[in-house]
């Protein structure tokens, strides 16, 4: 998604303007906690769950802009019937969720 930030539509401007120099971040990580897409940590005693939900900390509006960014992707992969990562995570995890519902 970064790499297409060159293009001038409206969203990769408010994208820009949020995020910032982009070179302040040295890895994908810092990235992620910027925008508060790092995974909060869930301990219950001895039992540590690295993988808990998104954290609520980071900038609103950047993970506001990627999220419907995310969509604007998933509705056009589909339209125009091409996979990408972001669209076979999406299948992966409304599958998985599917899955779970129909358990209970």
């Amino acid at each position: 998604m970064l790499s297409n930030l060159k293009d001038n539509t409206p969203l990769h401007q408010h994208e820009i303007a949020e995020l910032g120099d982009i070179n302040r971040f040295e890895n994908i990580k810092q990235l992620n906690a910027f925008c508060g897409l790092d995974p909060t940590i869930v301990q219950s005693g001895k039992s540590i769950n690295y993988n808990g939900p998104i954290s609520k900390r980071g900038n609103r509006n950047a993970k506001k802009i990627l999220f419907i960014t995310c969509c604007s992707i998933i509705r056009a992969s589909v339209s125009h019937n091409v996979d990408n990562n972001i669209l076979l995570y999406y299948r992966k995890n409304k599958l998985r969720i599917n899955i779970s519902k129909n358990a209970s």
